[in-house]
């Protein structure tokens, strides 16, 4: 493959294989090993991946496909498989809701907006989403200074 689109469209392929084939067995479960298997590529990798999941169901956010829901709860599950894997970095987990405290240069990324930590890295940053891959699936990276934690409610 030559071209970075090239690839984009074979990632989303084979997921949507993946959750076609899920669907048909109607088993939306991916394996620990399987999901431990992601979580060890790395976070380039996750954050592809994650992207991938997130455009394929943001775009289909009718979520009358039941292959698109088996993207939405795949995604979930690699969230848990992170925050359970990677433990606790700096006070944050992947899965934990923040708020932006300082405006970035992203649009989408100014003070009081809820995100969503997919990814602590052990660099002073974060990957972060919207809380729903229905509102968008932009993924930004951001340091962890310029998000604050919420607390449950």
């Amino acid at each position: 493959m030559s071209d970075h689109s090239d690839q984009e469209r074979a990632i989303d392929g084979l997921l949507l294989a993946l959750a076609t084939q899920a669907t048909e067995r109607n088993d939306r479960q991916f394996s620990q090993a399987a999901l431990g298997q992601i979580v060890e590529q790395g976070r380039a990798t996750v954050r592809l991946l994650l992207g991938s999941i997130g455009h394929l169901v943001h775009y289909d956010s009718t979520g009358e496909d039941n292959a698109y829901t088996w993207l939405a709860d795949l995604f979930e599950q690699l969230i848990a498989a992170l925050r359970s894997a990677r433990g606790e970095t700096d006070g944050l987990l992947s899965g934990d809701v923040v708020d932006v405290v300082v405006d970035r240069p992203d649009l989408h990324l100014k003070t009081g907006t809820v995100m969503r930590v997919y990814w602590v890295g052990d660099d002073g940053t974060v990957d972060v989403g919207y809380e729903t891959l229905v509102e968008d699936y932009v993924i930004s990276t951001v340091r962890i200074a310029d998000i604050r934690r919420r607390t449950p409610e």
